[in-house]
């Protein structure tokens, strides 16, 4: 069974549209949705164009599109295949509300154009179409969605499939690896600049004596034929 479905700014990920769930008060839910929220926020760590992610019981299926994550959780046993349609007609109902928000000409750039919006839930208008089509996929074992099942019309071989942990992990995981190599960098820059100054206290150590009898001999020098 399909449960919530979002719209986020791919960027920063500010929350376009999210569906009204009946099951508000349920805290399983609530706490599945403030992952899906954590994610939509981090995905600038996250290169798939499209992914599914287990996460306990459930499965978080995503997409990107013009700038846009869509996104849906759903029971774990809900066909990846029907989620992936599912969010291709989300994608549909999307370029439609762009296309009266920002024009059709061949020259408006969308994504652009949601990078300046500058508050939440922008496209909440489409909750009317969004649940209408909601209800069609709800079930997955309506005769339509086995219907749709049949017909193959998705080849999702090539989506990924992970872990929602292990993802965020091995993201935290690289940025740790970046941090290390930070202060590594700034380690051997340290060192670097130590060994010149210890480089240099040698040599003047072993060369200082002798460089300042030769200056105060050309010091003599200049001043003998400076005076004479």
């Amino acid at each position: 069974m399909l449960k919530t479905t979002y719209i986020s700014r791919e960027t920063d990920g500010l929350i376009l549209f999210e569906s009204i769930d009946t099951a508000v008060t349920d805290p399983k839910l609530n706490r599945l949705k403030n992952r899906a929220k954590e994610l939509m926020f981090n995905m600038g760590q996250v290169k798939h164009e499209e992914l599914s992610l287990n996460i306990e019981d459930h499965c978080i299926h995503l997409k990107r599109h013009n700038g846009c994550v869509l996104l849906v959780l759903a029971e774990v046993m809900y066909p990846q295949q029907l989620a992936f349609q599912y969010l291709g007609e989300i994608q549909d109902l999307v370029q439609e509300e762009c296309s009266k928000k920002f024009g059709t000409t061949g020259s408006v750039d969308y994504g652009s154009k949601i990078e300046m919006i500058d508050s939440p839930y922008a496209f909440q208008s489409l909750e009317k179409s969004i649940n209408k089509v909601k209800k069609d996929y709800k079930d997955s074992n309506s005769e339509i969605n086995v219907e749709r099942l049949n017909k193959e019309l998705l080849d999702i071989n090539n989506i990924m499939r992970d872990n929602f942990e292990l993802i965020l992990n091995r993201d935290n995981s690289l940025n740790n690896l970046s941090g290390k190599a930070s202060t590594l960098k700034d380690a051997s820059k340290k060192y670097r600049d130590n060994a010149k100054k210890l480089k240099m206290s040698f040599y003047w150590k072993k060369y200082g004596t002798i460089a300042a009898i030769v200056g105060i001999f050309l010091l003599f020098i200049i001043i003998r034929v400076w005076i004479f």
